[in-house]
């Protein structure tokens, strides 16, 4: 039987990584055996293509500190209606009931009216 799958996919945050590369001065096949990984799964990784576990995410914030989660990954919804991050409260950014909208939101102009 096998387990069942997250609801949510964790995505590596390219961006991050190869700021990091830059800012290092290094490739990323050094990066890739820093991580014990081959560097087909490091291209696959930095482009999407891929997941990390868990335990690899674990390796990586080792490796790419002081880099946080928050900036080297992307938590997406996989898009199963079953199981919508959006559905769960779990859109991306906190929704708060009755707040008021914030200012660039499409809800108003954030300028006062001129009388």
């Amino acid at each position: 039987m096998s387990k069942p799958r997250s609801p949510v996919a964790v995505r590596v945050n390219n961006v991050a990584v190869w700021l990091f590369l830059t800012r290092k001065n290094l490739a990323q096949n050094e990066l890739a055996s820093k991580l014990g990984i081959s560097t087909g799964y490091m291209a696959q990784l930095i482009g999407g293509g891929r997941s990390p576990s868990p335990r690899l995410r674990r390796r990586m914030l080792s490796v790419l500190n002081p880099i946080t989660f928050d900036e080297l990954f992307i938590i997406s919804d996989r898009g199963d209606s079953d199981h919508s991050c959006e559905s769960r409260g779990f859109g991306g950014v906190p929704q708060i009931p009755n707040s008021p909208p914030r200012l660039g939101d499409s809800g108003g102009s954030s300028r006062p009216s001129q009388h």
